[in-house]
């Protein structure tokens, strides 16, 4: 069902692309036929001129491929998409992952930072108070000398 949808609207999309292309030759042949009119050559239109002949080579030298091979050219593409987004899904899910951690990480680190300095100014005070004693351990041992 999928591959006949597929199939119909390439063939839609073909089919629009090769009538622009006519109609805008045609236009290009109108305007060619009406200039020649308006300067008296009455010659009717051909399809030999330069553009038309380039076209016919490149046409001759061209090989459809077929439809089948198109739709598997495209359906190839399609795989490949959907691959691609599943891998940047799964990059993303684990770039989350890592983020999450590294954010996890941080704030235990934070804590620990904190606790570490909240010790570090407790020993500061109790080293103070030590030195204070000392002093004045030394000031009496000097007094009664």
């Amino acid at each position: 069902m999928k591959h006949e949808k597929l199939a119909k609207d390439f063939v839609q999309e073909f089919h629009k692309s090769v009538l622009e292309t006519t109609q805008q030759q045609l236009a290009g042949q109108n305007r060619q036929w009406s200039a020649k009119k308006r300067t008296g050559i009455s010659s009717p239109p051909t399809l030999d001129f330069p553009e038309m002949i380039s076209y016919r080579e490149k046409a001759e030298k061209y090989h459809w491929p077929g439809i089948e091979v198109i739709m598997e050219v495209y359906e190839n593409y399609l795989r490949e998409q959907k691959q691609e987004q599943e891998f940047l899904v799964e990059r993303c899910h684990y770039l989350q992952r890592k983020n999450q951690d590294a954010n996890n990480n941080a704030e235990r680190l934070h804590y620990q930072m904190t606790e570490l300095l909240q010790l570090k100014y407790r020993l500061d005070e109790e080293r103070h108070g030590h030195q204070a004693a000392i002093d004045y351990l030394k000031r009496t041992l000097q007094l009664m000398r």
